[in-house]
This record gives C-alpha cells, structure tokens and sequence, in this order.
C-alpha cells in the first residue's frame, strides 16, 4: 500500500550562496511510502500501520534544526527520516525548492530508497 503525503511545507537553511545561509527558506515535499499494510487491513487498528502524522512531525522539526547546501542531501535526510518507521518498505520524496531560479517557480529533486 502506498501512502501518499501531498503538499507537506517546512522551513530549512538550503543552499550554497552566502545569502541563502541566513534565513530558514520554505521547501515543499511530496512524499509516498510503500508500507506493509497486511495487518493494518485485517486490524482496521493505528497500530497496525504508520502514524503519517508522526512521520509529518519528525520531519518539519528535524528541518528546522538542520542546514543543507544541496536540495540533493535534503532529500536524502527526509527519505531517511521516513525510512526511520517501522513497517516502511520504500520512500519516494520529491523536493521543491520555490524561487531558487529566475525564470521557474521552482525547482524540485526526486529521490527513491527502497530496502
């Protein structure tokens, strides 16, 4: 089964100019997570499948204390956050950095990591 977090916002030091160091930048991430829902299906119980509210959570605080020079490694940090949960088989987060380029609204990375 695959969980899709759609849209999540969180704030994070990203980038390598001088001027980008300074200030917590806002990032939008689209997140789907392949779970084994075997359990959850039969249960109809939470603890049966993941909390995609604590996984929300863990990411936008762990954002706020990190910094990042490339939205490369900022992907890499959030799919392994998600693949910090039990029951998580594979994570596909795509990063959108909005403003980081003149003549586009953003620009965005997609990074997969599957066990």
């Amino acid at each position: 089964m695959m969980i899709r977090i759609k849209q999540l916002r969180a704030e994070t030091i990203l980038g390598v100019y001088a001027e980008e160091r300074h200030a917590l930048r806002p990032v939008i991430m689209n997140l789907d997570i392949i779970i084994d829902h075997s359990h959850a299906v039969i249960s109809d119980e939470l603890q049966d499948t993941i909390d995609y509210a604590i996984i929300e959570q863990t990411i936008v605080d762990s954002l706020k204390e990190q910094r990042f020079h490339l939205i490369e490694t900022l992907a890499q940090h959030v799919a392994e956050l998600a693949m910090g949960f039990a029951g998580v088989k594979s994570v596909t987060v795509e990063i959108d950095k909005p403003g980081a380029l003149k003549y586009a609204s953003s620009v965005s990375v997609v990074h997969t990591i599957t066990i």
